[in-house]
């Protein structure tokens, strides 16, 4: 006997996938009606070829003498050959159809790939204390409720008038009730159908940013209902590092760096100016820190920079409130 093992783990790249989907239909119904028809018409079209090849095989198989002479058997595959080729031109077109869809799909894949990137992040959690589970489906459901609270999607508007109008052709009222439907004022009715606003260009690529953030909102106010305040800031950092690293914002050698800030292991002394007020510890996290180029400033280093307006310095570092102060006037391009 044999037997096949089946792993139905979800991985980050097929959630993607998932959360893609689920955010076309919701943008874009008409892209997902139309690629779910254009892959039941395939479908279809390899069940009608393979029907066409058994068919054929088994007229072949029946038949007797001369396979020149059987004239049923010479009709029969001049229509499956006809047939055939409408099959693979329809197969064509579809398939260029899809490659379409599929292209306009891809430009909201970042809003997926933020989604798997935070139930991903909802599962680490579980090291944090054992009662942090979260399940996929009310995962999915807080996406859709994101995308649904940010839809541009308006319903249609049909006048009053023409429901009546329509009305009266199947079941006619009496006089008296057709001339009071007929001082009703032109109003509008909500359809179930609604209207579908297509983006491009700039204006899709902001409304992709848009749902990036309130699928991240959403997300975090789910998970937050659930945490102990002790953790509450630190989940919201750990996702905030995650975003950030994900969107290329900060680096892989950046992040132990805003983690631990060590030190460096070999700094130099401490210079005379900055000795009343920075201890040697800090110093050499300084001298750790300006090894990311966002702290060298016109070929001066953050330790350069320091040393050489050491006042300034001073006074941002006895600010209660530093990280809302300005920082000194020779380094602030590098504060955002």
């Amino acid at each position: 006997a044999e037997c096949t093992v089946i792993n139905f783990t979800v991985t980050e790249s097929g959630l993607e996938d998932q959360l893609l989907f689920l955010v076309v239909r919701l943008e874009r119904p008409d892209l997902a009606n139309t690629k779910a028809e254009l892959i039941k018409q395939q479908n279809e079209f390899k069940v009608k070829l393979s029907s066409l090849e058994t068919q054929l095989l088994e007229m072949l198989n029946n038949s007797e003498g001369d396979i020149l002479d059987d004239v049923d058997l010479i009709l029969s595959l001049e229509d499956a050959k006809k047939t055939s080729d409408e099959v693979k031109e329809k197969v064509a077109v579809a398939q260029e159809t899809e490659a379409k869809i599929n292209e306009t799909s891809e430009n909201y894949r970042p809003t997926g790939n933020r989604g798997a990137l935070l139930f991903f992040q909802l599962m680490d959690l579980s090291k944090m204390h054992t009662f942090y589970r979260y399940s996929l489906d009310a995962f999915v459901m807080v996406v859709s409720r994101a995308v649904n609270s940010v839809s541009l999607r308006a319903p249609k508007q049909v006048a009053v008038k023409d429901v009546v109008a329509d009305a009266e052709k199947e079941d006619p009222d009496d006089e008296e009730d057709r001339e009071e439907e007929e001082k009703v004022e032109v109003e509008t009715l909500e359809e179930v159908e609604e209207d579908i606003i297509q983006l491009d260009g700039k204006q899709l690529a902001q409304r992709v940013v848009q749902l990036k953030e309130v699928i991240t909102k959403f997300v975090f106010a789910y998970t937050r209902r659930g945490l102990l305040d002790a953790d509450k800031l630190t989940v919201a950092s750990m996702m905030t590092t995650k975003i950030l690293l994900r969107d290329g914002k900060i680096g892989q050698d950046e992040l132990p760096l805003l983690i631990n800030a060590p030190p460096d292991p070999n700094p130099p002394p401490v210079p005379d100016n900055t000795r009343t007020w920075i201890s040697d510890m800090q110093w050499a996290q300084l001298k750790a820190l300006e090894k990311i180029p966002v702290f060298k400033s016109s070929g001066v280093s953050l330790t350069q920079n320091l040393e050489s307006d050491s006042l300034g310095w001073k006074r941002w570092f006895g600010e209660e409130k530093a990280e809302s102060a300005d920082l000194p006037r020779s380094c602030r391009e590098v504060s955002s």
